[in-house]
């Protein structure tokens, strides 16, 4: 899972597309992406107020009984994690995430994400 998740040093995962003025530098409107490194860190980045903004944590992967695999962001957050190659497109992959209600032990969130080389 963490070749998947990093492949040989660093992927990034986007959530949302970069709407980017490319006249400006750090100029956007819109987008969201998460990198994530063999080192075990990973940047958040996301255009916030139009301008892009980065921020790192570290992860970790945990595997629970059954199958399950948690991807853990800062010891904080929780996520079941499921990585899967996109059958018609080659090299792309998706991932999705489910985030854990800690008081109902429930999904409560459902993020997609996509890497293309």
């Amino acid at each position: 899972v963490k070749n998947y998740l990093v492949g040989e040093q660093e992927r990034e995962w986007i959530f949302e597309s970069f709407d980017v003025d490319m006249s400006l530098p750090n100029k956007c409107y819109s987008g969201g992406s998460f990198i994530f490194t063999k080192n075990n860190t990973v940047k958040f980045r996301n255009c916030i107020d139009n301008k892009l903004s980065d921020k790192e944590f570290s992860w970790k992967l945990n595997f629970k009984k059954p199958h399950h695999i948690v991807l853990s962001i800062q010891n904080d957050e929780d996520y079941f994690i499921n990585i899967y190659e996109d059958p018609d497109r080659e090299g792309v992959l998706w991932m999705e995430l489910t985030s854990i209600d800690g008081e109902t032990n429930r999904f409560s969130d459902f993020y997609q994400l996509i890497y293309t080389p």
